[in-house]
């Protein structure tokens, strides 16, 4: 804290005081007024006789008195101060990283529920969209997503989301299925 220079509220009878205390003053319209700025204390630094008698001579109260947490001891656990300082932001980051962690476990376990149900629908749904595409079936919801244009794979394919892959194209041209042959079963169904 600095006492900037100027006049003070003090009368011309103080002047003792202040010489005392080596701060250079001069009378002026029988009030003293300070030459140049003084610094009286520092923070974190132990206040000296001479700051605390300038302060108590103008009326300064340069302290501010607080408590500081350090520790708390709650339910028999001891808790740190970051513990103590968490902010909601803090919170609401930690929430919905165990939010993805839930979502990603009961995907990957195959449970429904609140956070893995909308996956796997949306899931769902990606597959049947890959496979109406590569079977070459047309529905409005696929006829949507192909003019909205999704990610596509090199095959132009949507990716499924189980797979990892673009669903298989058709053959060309199937297969004629062979004559079956008239097979004896020595007289067993006869």
């Amino acid at each position: 804290m600095t006492i900037p220079a100027g006049p003070t509220n003090l009368d011309v009878g103080k002047v003792q005081i202040f010489q005392k205390l080596n701060v250079p003053t001069k009378a002026v319209k029988n009030m003293l007024e300070i030459q140049k700025d003084i610094h009286i204390i520092k923070k974190g630094e132990k206040v000296t006789a001479t700051g605390s008698e300038l302060c108590r001579l103008l009326g300064l109260k340069p302290f501010q008195y607080r408590l500081e947490m350090k520790k708390i001891w709650m339910n028999g656990a001891v808790l740190e101060e970051d513990m103590i300082n968490i902010s909601s932001s803090d919170i609401l980051k930690a929430f919905q990283q165990h939010v993805t962690t839930l979502a990603a476990l009961s995907l990957g376990a195959n449970l429904p529920n609140a956070v893995s149900v909308p996956h796997m629908i949306s899931n769902g749904f990606k597959d049947l969209l890959a496979i109406g595409l590569g079977a070459e079936i047309k529905f409005k919801q696929l006829d949507q997503a192909l003019t909205a244009g999704p990610a596509k794979t090199s095959g132009g394919a949507p990716t499924p989301a189980t797979g990892g892959t673009a669903a298989p194209k058709p053959a060309e041209k199937a297969a004629e299925p062979e004559p079956e042959e008239n097979v004896s079963m020595g007289g067993l169904f006869d």
